[in-house]
């Protein structure tokens, strides 16, 4: 009986490293065949977002619902250099972002792109790059990093607007390919410049697929968003930062105490040192008397 359990036993232990085998094998070839496709989807997104200048744009798009209430947003082109005829619908999205209250234009970007998401069952960056027209002045809510911050000058336009930002907004479903963003007010909690700027977002509204000239010498597209303005959530201290820098000065004091005791010890010694010479000098010392015989009267 005790050989026919050790027996099952073992058969029963074998078939579960076995499937636990089988089990991380499979997790191990999902990683792998994860990390292969990441390069060629990149690829094959900076294909796609790779324009020729000399190339046309695709008349087959439908209007969005809310082109009516922006003027001149109909006459807006995607795939296409920001040019005068943006300028009306440009402006107006921009006043338009100012004036809307932010909690109802993040519930509106919800409510948006989670229909968009929906009907398309593409990530929200690559949906606006293939369905431009679809998001035409629709509200939209990104979040994720920007490595560049500008300021520029105006275009005159019908709403005070003097001066404007722009931002370079990396998503986690962009693939390293940026989202234009140009809005009114910049936070205190944000500088001017070459930067890396994590934990951003941003609520406004989508004009177009715009082309720009990127670093590497080629003519990309990227979509175009209008806010009011960006925030950047502050960070507070990280528990392990917290413990680090305690760790420090917990060793700083150590440092100093350690260094105190043995000054303290070497004073010590020295006084030791010092009493010993001493005593042996005194010890050694030879005291002599005048000569009664010699002492004169």
């Amino acid at each position: 009986m005790l050989t026919e359990r050790l027996s099952q036993n073992r058969f029963g232990t074998c078939r579960f490293r076995s499937r636990f085998n089988r089990a991380l094998i499979l997790q191990v070839a999902v990683w792998m065949i994860a990390v292969l496709l990441a390069p060629t989807c990149n690829h094959i997104l900076a294909q796609e977002i790779t324009v020729s200048p000399t190339s046309e744009h695709s008349s087959d798009e439908v209007p969005s619902a809310s082109e009516d209430a922006i003027p001149g947003l109909s006459n807006v082109e995607d795939d296409s250099w920001l040019n005068s005829d943006d300028n009306i619908p440009y402006y107006a999205l921009l006043h338009k972002a100012a004036e809307t209250s932010p909690s109802v234009l993040q519930a509106e970007a919800n409510t948006f792109l989670k229909a968009r998401k929906e009907e398309s069952k593409l990530p929200t960056f690559i949906d606006m790059i293939r369905n431009p027209a679809a998001f035409r002045g629709q509200p939209v809510s990104l979040s994720g990093h920007i490595l560049q911050v500008i300021d520029f000058p105006a275009e005159e336009n019908e709403f005070g607007i003097d001066r404007l930002y722009e931002a370079a907004l990396f998503t986690d479903d962009s693939l390293s390919h940026p989202t234009t963003v140009v809005f009114l007010d910049k936070p205190e909690n944000l500088t001017l410049g070459s930067q890396l700027v994590e934990d951003v977002s941003v609520n406004g509204y989508f004009l177009k697929t715009y082309w720009y000239n990127s670093n590497d010498d080629h003519t990309r597209k990227a979509p175009l968003i209008l806010a009011k303005t960006i925030s950047v959530r502050e960070r507070a201290p990280s528990a392990a930062t917290e413990s680090w820098s305690t760790m420090i000065a917990i060793s700083v004091l150590a440092a100093i105490g350690v260094l105190s005791l043995i000054v303290f010890r070497s004073q010590l010694k020295d006084q030791h040192r010092l009493r010993s010479a001493q005593r042996n000098r005194i010890d050694n010392e030879t005291i002599t008397f005048p000569d009664q015989d010699s002492t004169t009267l």
